[in-house]
């Protein structure tokens, strides 16, 4: 008789996580009707996208109105799912939640996490805003090429920055760092 072993931590990690991926990549990108608590979610999170982007760039002197989820000004842009680093977000939540540590502290990372990656997000569209209204060269490559891998490596960073603490807390409050 063959004697199965147990998938190692790290494979049962990744295992966990790419599931997580394909549950939240799924919920986010079907086609969901505007009317549904989805759809209304989503919307509301693109337009406060929006808003948050014309708040930094007023502050930063520009003239810029919003209507919904578009940023009117010098260099208009709409701010569509793909846009919203919803995506960015569901990547860091996936890991995050697979990753074996105290719920809290899960929760906590999630948190904290996807505010940050948010800030990013609004960081990343004001600096298309003025790459736009300068050059629709130089915004296509950085939106379509340069702050693609930039956001996916800001979020491998902050995950790694957050599962360095949490096996840091764990050690420090008497659990097994090693079990993490």
């Amino acid at each position: 008789m063959v004697a199965v072993r147990a998938p190692s931590r790290p494979l049962r990690y990744l295992a966990v996580t790419c599931a997580l991926m394909v549950v939240l990549y799924v919920a986010l990108f079907h086609e969901h009707p505007v009317d549904s608590w989805i759809g209304q979610g989503i919307v509301w999170y693109l337009n406060r996208t929006a808003a948050c982007s014309a708040l930094v760039l007023r502050a930063l002197g520009e003239s810029v109105q919003i209507a919904g989820n578009t940023v009117l000004g010098r260099f208009p842009f709409e701010v569509v799912l793909d846009c919203g680093a919803l995506d960015a977000q569901a990547l860091f939540v996936a890991a995050v939640l697979a990753f074996p540590s105290p719920i809290w502290t899960r929760l906590l990372g999630v948190l904290l996490g996807c505010l940050s990656i948010f800030a990013l997000n609004v960081a990343r569209l004001v600096a298309l805003y003025f790459a736009g209204a300068h050059s629709e060269q130089l915004f296509q490559t950085l939106h379509e090429e340069v702050f693609v891998f930039l956001v996916v490596g800001a979020v491998c960073g902050l995950f790694l920055i957050w599962a360095y603490w949490a096996k840091r807390w764990a050690a420090r409050s008497g659990g097994d760092p090693e079990a993490i």
